[in-house]
């Protein structure tokens, strides 16, 4: 899309707004636990309404709700394959 637009005007903008606290990010009973789990994950739906708002006049093509997203990103980035292998140990019942 970035591509196909490019010289009409009209932009395209990549935001990651990562995990946001919701009423899904919440345990509930009978449901799998939220991922991830850790509550201080998720970001509060305010900052990242902000950090959306705020991405209509950056002129970079990607940018992230917070700092915590974009490192993030950044570490999958530079070792993808290290970061899925982390994510396997991490998800892979130990034996």
């Amino acid at each position: 899309m970035y591509l196909e637009l490019g010289g009409t005007g009209v932009l395209a903008h990549l935001f990651v707004p990562g995990s946001t606290r919701t009423e899904f990010s919440t345990p509930k009973e009978g449901n799998d636990a939220p991922f991830p789990q850790d509550p201080s994950a998720f970001a509060d739906p305010d900052v990242v309404a902000a950090a959306l708002l705020g991405c209509l006049t950056d002129p970079r093509y990607m940018t992230f709700a917070s700092e915590r997203e974009e490192s993030i990103a950044t570490k999958k980035a530079a070792d993808p394959n290290g970061w899925l292998a982390g994510l396997r140990r991490r998800f892979t019942p130990s034996t």
